[in-house]
């Protein structure tokens, strides 16, 4: 199944703009860019322009950062929402269809399957029951193992970690190297 959305420290509740900003540039300046060295701060990318909530709130704070009178011009704020591979929100929704049309097909088959095993069991512990063996058998068709080898042929990691997309970490990083080299034009 695709990994869900991340525990990623910048998505939690309060203190948002504390984690992405005050602790970032509080590490700028333990790394250097207080004192005149440059500094790139990357945005958090996931999601890419489809983020929502908290995540446009981290970036909003990230690119202020750039803006801090003593970090102006030593530090550059690079976009990298553009970086998201779109291929992600396609094999998202393939999987969505999927499941959703093997569960159909294979509803009548599990519940005959269950029959007599749930007796005694609670309605909520029926319903995971039949829902648990529901996707158990979805993942044991051909379409859904056909969906999950192309998931995992460019995905393998976390939302956090751009689910180890290497063409996101390829474009981030050429995105941040560029603009380092910006920075240090004479």
């Amino acid at each position: 199944m695709a990994p869900g959305a991340g525990g990623h420290r910048s998505r939690q509740g309060s203190g948002t703009e504390r984690n992405a900003n005050g602790q970032n540039v509080d590490s700028l300046r333990g790394r250097g860019a207080a004192v005149g060295l440059p500094g790139v701060v990357g945005e958090i990318g996931i999601d890419g322009d489809a983020a929502r909530g908290k995540i446009l709130d981290v970036r909003k704070a990230q690119a202020a950062i750039a803006d801090r009178p003593e970090l102006k011009g030593k530090v550059r704020f690079v976009r990298t929402a553009q970086y998201w591979d779109p291929k992600l929100a396609e094999l998202q929704a393939k999987q969505r269809a999927i499941q959703k049309q093997q569960r159909e097909k294979l509803k009548e088959q599990v519940a005959a399957e269950l029959k007599g095993k749930l007796e005694g069991k609670s309605p909520k512990e029926q319903t995971d029951a039949q829902n648990k063996a529901l996707d158990q058998a979805v993942h044991a068709t051909p379409e859904y193992k056909a969906w999950q080898a192309e998931w995992d042929a460019i995905f393998s990691h976390w939302p956090c970690h751009y689910y180890g997309n290497g063409r996101n970490y390829c474009l981030i990083g050429y995105g941040l190297g560029e603009a380092m080299k910006d920075l240090c034009k004479p």
